[in-house]
């Protein structure tokens, strides 16, 4: 649940926006065991659930019509919680013969101050389903204290340029990372570059859908890289309008196809990665 409210009365425009978010995550695992002398299935479930809750204050300086500069400040508390369930049923009738819950030992909540400033900039001209002229850039940089202590890096440019006709060519360039002695506190949840809009066709669970051969330490070595406190990531798409605006028909409706290559890597620092056995690797789709 998250609200906001923007007072664009003035040049100078102000808001504020806040609410709570719950991200959740879990892990299975099941096998097989005797109960009551009689073979059964066992399966175990561990939920965990990160709850972010936030309040922000944003002020906006315009210091043209394509750029401004952008400051913000607010307070946040992050608060885990865990619980286990475990089932077992008969492996002979397939009847559940026991489930018991328990709430597990949790990290204490985390309290923080966080302040950014950054540079907005944007020329880019809309064709109808997406930017087919002119360039984009965010050049953010952040810090949070309290608990934990680390600084927030964001370089964010796109460029677009058309072609002729229907045909525009689309690139991004993007970094984006925590810096500093708490950027890597095990209460903090890595980034994932995995997200569709960053990087395609990695978004899905291999541990879920049972594409992910695990390794003898029982673990998915490609679904862990990822993971990471920093991200780089490239994007390139040729687009080409089938209707539309500029389309190669003029139907009122507004599709576009594309050719797409992109390009990301996540990473930690080196002790971290040395650490926890993360083999980096470029990754493109």
């Amino acid at each position: 649940l998250v609200g906001g409210y923007q007072n664009q009365v003035r040049r100078w425009t102000w808001g504020i926006s806040g609410g709570q978010v719950s991200q959740p995550a879990s892990s299975i695992a099941s096998g097989f065991g005797i109960l009551d002398g009689e073979p059964a299935v066992v399966e175990s479930e561990v939920r965990t659930w990160e709850i972010s809750r936030e309040v922000t204050g944003m002020l906006w300086v315009p210091s043209s019509r394509a750029r401004r500069i952008e400051l913000a400040a607010g307070y946040q508390n992050l608060s885990f919680r865990a619980e286990s369930r475990t089932e077992v049923f008969s492996a002979l009738t397939g009847d559940r013969l026991v489930e018991e819950r328990s709430s597990l030992p949790s990290p204490r909540a985390l309290h923080l101050a966080t302040a950014h400033a950054a540079l907005v900039h944007d020329t880019s001209l809309f064709s109808g389903t997406s930017p087919g002229a002119g360039e984009r850039y965010r050049l953010q940089i952040g810090a949070v204290t309290g608990d934990v202590s680390y600084a927030t890096v964001l370089a964010d440019y796109r460029r677009y340029v058309p072609l002729g006709g229907p045909f525009s060519l689309a690139g991004r360039v993007m970094h984006v990372g925590r810096y500093g002695p708490g950027a890597e506190d095990p209460r903090l949840q890595e980034m994932f570059v995995g997200y569709p809009h960053l990087l395609r066709g990695y978004s899905g669970d291999p541990l879920e859908s049972g594409h992910c051969g695990l390794d003898s330490e029982g673990r998915c070595r490609s679904y862990e890289r990822l993971f990471g406190s920093r991200l780089m990531l490239g994007n390139l798409e040729l687009r080409t309008a089938i209707s539309g605006y500029q389309g190669l028909t003029r139907l009122s409706l507004p599709v576009q196809v594309a050719l797409f290559v992109d390009a990301g890597l996540p990473w930690s620092s080196r002790r971290l990665d040395t650490e926890l056995g993360r083999d980096r690797r470029l990754l493109s789709s």
